[in-house]
């Protein structure tokens, strides 16, 4: 419901539809609530390593079919995995984007893919059409997010668990 209710918020399907960003310490399960928003809208849910597209500057964007062994980015590979491009796509740890080895940044190709409602993969070429998907990111502080991309998202911060609570969980997976 909270889902939909965030999808009527942002005007439907039709338009770019504002990330959720979950933003706490590790290990306090912000990727539960985007399972649960997939699985509540009846979509597949993929997880894209954010700081994986900052070593590797093709990852997101794909590699121009000039470059030897090419191939679709993250995104592309995504849809082509589960046959939809109505899906929700987690942008895992959002805040570790940056720089690649090559000078290629991650945070352009996400700015560019969380700003408008087509994506242009280097390797397909042409701008698809991104408007369905339902983006989630996660980041553990807003402190190293550029602001643009800050400013992208909603903000959900997401609490840790109280020390009594944690020593309760790691107690009873000790069992």
């Amino acid at each position: 419901m909270a889902a939909q209710a965030h999808l009527e918020m942002q005007g439907g399907w039709e338009h770019r539809i504002r990330p959720l960003l979950l933003v706490g310490p590790p290990g306090t399960g912000k990727t539960m609530p985007a399972r649960a928003m997939a699985d509540a809208l009846g979509r597949p849910r993929e997880v894209v390593s954010v700081p994986m597209a900052a070593m590797d500057e093709v990852d997101l964007p794909g590699a121009d079919l000039a470059w030897r062994s090419a191939e679709p980015g993250a995104i592309i590979r995504a849809i082509r995995r589960t046959g939809t491009a109505r899906l929700v796509v987690v942008l895992d740890e959002i805040d570790k984007a940056g720089y690649g080895w090559h000078g290629g940044s991650s945070t352009a190709w996400l700015l560019e893919l969380l700003g408008s409602t087509t994506w242009t993969d280097r390797y397909v070429g042409v701008p698809f059409q991104t408007a369905g998907m339902s983006f989630v990111a996660t980041a553990n502080e807003t402190d190293s997010i550029p602001v643009p991309l800050l400013d992208r998202c909603e903000v959900v911060e997401v609490e840790g668990l109280p020390a009594a609570e944690r020593l309760e969980v790691a107690r009873g997976s000790c069992e």
